[in-house]
């Protein structure tokens, strides 16, 4: 199965383009990778040595269970209101990424391409939430 989605791919079958989105598990482990960081002792705001903290540490953790529950709603296609969320949330978090100025180019490359995954994969979301229910049934009937 391919997991490469277009702009225009949800029209045509919105359930199969927001399980395609892999953009919230994106998120998910960069959240992971900064908890690991910040076990490293080094702060993943600002790139620099900081002191290991294990309250840090458990509240990434928590943050990024709650960030893969929303990614997970998302590719159920029921994730028009958690997605939408985690966009609002993950748009944070770069603003404050790019003002700390810890994000390099790769970063920053990884980052927009989750972004816009999972973009498309809350907009697929907002489509089944507008479709009556027995279009819904017919395009899970077709898949």
């Amino acid at each position: 199965m391919a997991y490469n989605i277009g702009f225009d791919d949800f029209s045509r079958n919105p359930r199969d383009a927001a399980r395609k989105t892999w953009g919230g598990w994106v998120f998910v482990a960069t959240l992971v990778l900064g908890g690991i960081s910040v076990m490293a002792g080094y702060s993943p705001i600002t790139g620099q040595e900081a002191p290991s903290s294990l309250v840090a540490a458990i509240t990434i953790f928590v943050s990024a269970c709650v960030a893969a529950f929303l990614a997970w709603r998302v590719m159920t296609g029921k994730g028009w209101l958690s997605g939408s969320v985690l966009l609002l949330w993950w748009a944070a978090e770069i603003l404050i990424k790019l003002l700390g100025g810890s994000l390099g180019i790769i970063w920053i490359a990884i980052h927009l391409a989750g972004f816009v995954n999972l973009a498309i994969g809350v907009r697929a979301c907002w489509r089944l939430r507008s479709m009556p229910a027995d279009e819904v049934d017919l395009v899970a009937t077709f898949e």
